[in-house]
């Protein structure tokens, strides 16, 4: 049993439809591309302890953020790069 009565639908109000009618975009897709965005990375410690011996590994260490970033971005310029042509990895061996 509701606690109180329904509330009375209102009038038809012109300033609701337009504002249906105006529409929107989906949410996120209007994001700047060059915005800076949290993102959670969940790993398993033995993954956090290699990358923690191999920061120290540097005269300077990165923190693990800055490893991981430069780890991310060197993947994705391996990645974005052209594959060698069969023949060349052929010859190469």
């Amino acid at each position: 049993m509701p606690l109180r009565p329904r509330p009375a639908r209102p009038a038809d109000d012109p300033r609701v439809d337009a504002l249906i009618q105006k529409g929107g975009s989906a949410g996120g897709r209007d994001r700047a591309p060059d915005k800076v965005l949290l993102v959670q990375l969940r790993l398993e410690q033995r993954v956090l302890d290699q990358i923690d011996q191999l920061r120290r590994r540097r005269t300077v260490a990165p923190s693990r953020h800055a490893w991981m970033l430069e780890a991310l971005l060197e993947k994705l310029a391996h990645d974005a790069a052209p594959a060698p042509a069969a023949s060349a990895r052929r010859a190469s061996k």
